[in-house]
């Protein structure tokens, strides 16, 4: 009895698709360029050493659908290595924020195509210490925020 048997064809094509499927998962990451999503925050970094502002991002399901359960972000860095991207169960981002990345051709990978997950990148003003104001003095520049960030979310929208 020889120690090599042949394959049969059925069990050829198993070993084939077996073999490809890592490559149709790979196909189903969608990129979007870390620098367009990075720029307000390092932005922020070089123009508030205050720290009046911080911002979060966070992920939330486009109007009329649900999030899916196998929603998925990571980071492609330069070299190649895959850095996932950690989405706490409230849908909060933790992106890390780096110059270096924004700069080197660093990309944001979505498991999800375009129009399914919106991922948003939130703005929070803090009253700085000392400073004594009424509410509707505080609010005054929301019109010019708002009018501002949704100019600017538009590229967030992935």
């Amino acid at each position: 009895m020889p120690l090599f048997r042949p394959l049969r064809p059925a069990r050829l094509a198993l070993a084939t698709a077996l073999l490809l499927l890592p490559l149709t998962a790979l196909a189903d990451w969608r990129d979007i360029p870390y620098e367009d999503v990075a720029k307000m925050p390092l932005m922020l970094q070089k123009v508030d050493p205050g720290h009046v502002y911080s911002f979060s991002f966070k992920a939330s399901p486009m109007k009329g659908q649900a999030m899916p359960a196998d929603f998925r972000l990571q980071l492609k860095l330069k070299d190649g290595q895959l850095l996932p991207v950690k989405i706490a169960p409230d849908g909060r981002v933790d992106l890390p924020i780096r110059q270096d990345w924004a700069h080197d051709g660093t990309v944001l990978q979505s498991n999800q195509p375009k129009g399914v997950v919106m991922v948003a990148m939130n703005l929070d003003a803090r009253i700085p210490p000392g400073t004594k104001m009424s509410y509707a003095q505080l609010t005054e520049s929301l019109p010019i925020l708002e009018r501002g960030i949704s100019e600017y979310a538009g590229i967030m929208s992935f």
